[in-house]
């Protein structure tokens, strides 16, 4: 109650339109709604401020990676990559088969 006679005080100037005006008109709870869709708002506002810089990590990691890779390939190990690459993906492949019991 006190909590809200301040943010009556904060949005009007006063905290006699508190009373009998408020609560007669309707007032008091559009502004009560208002007031909790801002500080939804600006909690997603957070959320999806904290999931940019996530996703801006992200993708740096992954231009690091692949420039590297980049470099990798230009050094002439492209062969050897290659092989490893069939070699994983053929390992990982029985593991899945095995796993799954289709042997």
């Amino acid at each position: 109650m006190l909590l809200d006679r301040a943010r009556a005080r904060r949005y009007t100037g006063s905290d006699v339109l508190y009373g009998f005006s408020f609560d007669r008109f309707g007032w008091w709870r559009f502004t009560q709604l208002a007031l909790n869709i801002g500080d939804e708002v600006a909690g997603q506002n957070a959320y999806l401020d904290g999931m940019n810089s996530t996703f801006d990590s992200a993708g740096e990691r992954l231009s690091v990676s692949l420039r590297a890779l980049q470099a990798l390939s230009s050094s002439g190990a492209g062969g050897h990559m290659c092989i490893l690459f069939v070699f994983a993906f053929l390992f990982l492949f029985l593991i899945y088969l095995l796993l799954t019991k289709r042997i």
